[in-house]
């Protein structure tokens, strides 16, 4: 539909207007005790850090009309042997780090606006990762990076991306959003540690896709029509998926499963497919809760302790075929 609106606004209008929407900031940047930290103002921000000529030199490039301590272009900061810390404003920013070696922590924080908060092209982080943004939608991006110890990553309220993908993290991986409709994936990705995923209210999509988890992993979700999808994945250690009130997907696709696996879907009407020749050599146990649910299964490997249980509802299981070993199901209309 046309704007009846459109082009309606005198011009002089538009001229006092472009100026304050298109207000861009001022990071002040110090070293402060070996740490390079970093603060943000109230405008628009957009920034990139690079390394320097020595492992203790850092690049801090303002873009978009950013200026870094007032100036334009490339800054340079040296005796860098901590950590690197920012900590952005309101304003719709945007913080990229870009195949650097951070000798300590990396802490990234955004105030509220439409952040953008990319780490990318093989970044090696020395200790502990940690990135929160506040309100807005905002987008976290982890490509090609390795972290030596834990990696903490959390978005407020808003609809929220965050994507960790070809990366190799040492520690644990915490990833919490909060209400909105959020995605969350992690791909390509080897954990050390455990992993733990938790989103709020809204209509999420949890992906783990061709990752190797070496620690335990724990999926939850909160109220809304939720999506987890598991696929071509290897988890180790104990699993656990749990769904909030909704009508919720959960996929399972050519997944390897070593040790005990615990899926608890909440009322209302939920799918369940394991497909894909999938494998669970561990104890599993499915609880499809209230509603009216749907379990499918084909090509999969079961082994001694299985047990899939509908619940309340009228509830449909699905030999799709290819099932070797035993699954107990309950509750089910076949």
């Amino acid at each position: 539909m046309t704007n009846p609106f459109r082009g309606s606004v005198p011009s002089a209008m538009f001229e006092q207007l472009e100026p304050r929407l298109l207000l861009n900031g001022n990071v002040v940047v110090q070293v402060q005790r070996g740490d390079l930290v970093i603060r943000g103002d109230a405008g628009n921000n957009e920034i990139l850090v690079e390394q320097g000529a020595s492992a203790d030199q850092f690049n801090v490039t303002g873009q978009c009309a950013t200026t870094v301590n007032g100036q334009a272009g490339v800054q340079v900061f040296n005796s860098v042997n901590d950590d690197i810390r920012i900590r952005m404003r309101r304003g719709d920013d945007i913080v990229t780090i870009d195949a650097v070696d951070v000798p300590d922590d990396l802490r990234v924080n955004t105030g509220a606006g439409i952040d953008v908060v990319t780490i990318q092209n093989g970044c090696q982080i020395g200790d502990d990762l940690n990135i929160n943004t506040r309100g807005g939608d905002d987008e976290v991006i982890l490509d090609t990076a390795t972290v030596n110890d834990r990696t903490r990553i959390r978005t407020r309220y808003g609809d929220d991306t965050v994507a960790v993908s070809d990366s190799d993290l040492n520690g644990n991986l915490n990833i919490n959003t909060g209400p909105g409709d959020d995605e969350v994936d992690v791909d390509p990705t080897d954990v050390a540690g455990n992993v733990w995923v938790r989103t709020g209210r809204g209509v999420d999509d949890v992906e783990l896709s061709d990752a190797t988890i070496h620690g335990e992993c724990r999926i939850i979700t909160q109220g809304g029509n939720d999506v987890v999808t598991v696929m071509a994945s290897e988890l180790k250690d104990l699993l656990v998926i749990k769904t909030g009130f909704g009508e919720d997907q959960l996929t399972v696709n050519g997944s390897t499963f070593r040790a005990r696996v615990k899926v608890k879907q909440q009322k209302q009407n939920d799918t369940l497919d394991i497909l894909g020749i999938s494998q669970f050599d561990g104890p599993v146990l499915i609880q499809q809760g209230g509603g009216d649910d749907l379990l499918d299964v084909e090509n999969t490997t079961f082994g001694d302790d299985a047990l899939a249980n509908g619940q309340w509802g009228t509830d449909t299981f699905t030999d799709g075929g290819g099932i070797t070993g035993s699954l107990d199901t309950q509750s089910y209309e076949l």
